[in-house]
């Protein structure tokens, strides 16, 4: 049982102390996880607009739970991340790649996936190689978390323009997506497998037969057999 209603939730992300911010943020993320029901009725409740401003203007916590929640928002709806688009949510994500901690960079990375994916408009003005190099930085140098969060971006990314697969490619996201499938955490792997997955389909079978010409080990089966053992939205 909820100790606050929605509506409540949505007070404190305005006026709440900042252990409040932050506790509400988390807990609309969490509710909104996996459930386009609760997401619908979150925004509805008017939550969009208080997380993105937590997103620009909060302090650390509650910006972090504020970021998780906007991409759980955005996960399932192109409307819904339409609106978180326009709310002037992309620049800011961006610049968290650039500058934020380990965590926020992977909660960043989470969002900026799903935005893109979903939406049309401006998040195509945010998305070009400046944005890749950064997330193909994280492949590096991230922690795990982020890791796996900018491969699971760099994926949803390729998947949704052929502009921003070849852009994927350019900014070498093959090379590190192929190191973390074979040296990577198990859920690193994974997500470094469903990137591959994603950059792969629509390319000739000749291009994609290259992708792995230095890595003859690791094979389609490896990458399709580590897909099918978490589901990507």
């Amino acid at each position: 049982m909820l100790r606050f209603s929605r509506q409540e939730l949505c007070g404190l992300l305005k006026e709440g102390s900042e252990d409040g911010k932050e506790e509400a943020a988390n807990t609309l993320g969490n509710l909104a996880a996996n459930s386009e029901e609760r997401s619908e009725q979150i925004e509805n409740a008017g939550a969009l607009q208080p997380l993105v401003s937590l997103l620009k203007n909060g302090s650390q916590g509650p910006r972090g739970r504020a970021i998780h929640a906007l991409g759980e928002l955005a996960a399932n709806s192109k409307q819904r991340s339409e609106k978180i688009v326009n709310a002037g949510a992309m620049q800011p994500l961006v610049m968290l790649l650039q500058e934020g901690s380990d965590r926020a960079t992977a909660d960043a990375s989470f969002a900026l996936g799903h935005l893109a994916f979903n939406s049309e408009g401006r998040s195509a003005q945010i998305i070009n190689a400046s944005t890749l190099r950064v997330l193909v930085t994280l492949l590096r140098e991230g922690s795990c978390g982020a890791k796996r969060q900018a491969a699971i971006a760099l994926g949803r990314i390729a998947s949704k323009k052929e502009e921003w697969k070849r852009l994927v490619i350019k900014e070498d996201a093959l090379p590190w997506l192929l190191l973390l499938l074979k040296d990577g955490s198990e859920i690193v792997r994974i997500a470094a497998a469903h990137a591959l997955d994603q950059i792969e389909k629509g390319l000739s079978h000749e291009a994609a037969a290259a992708i792995h010409d230095d890595f003859s080990d690791v094979s389609t089966e490896k990458i399709a057999g580590l897909i099918g053992m978490v589901g990507f939205g």
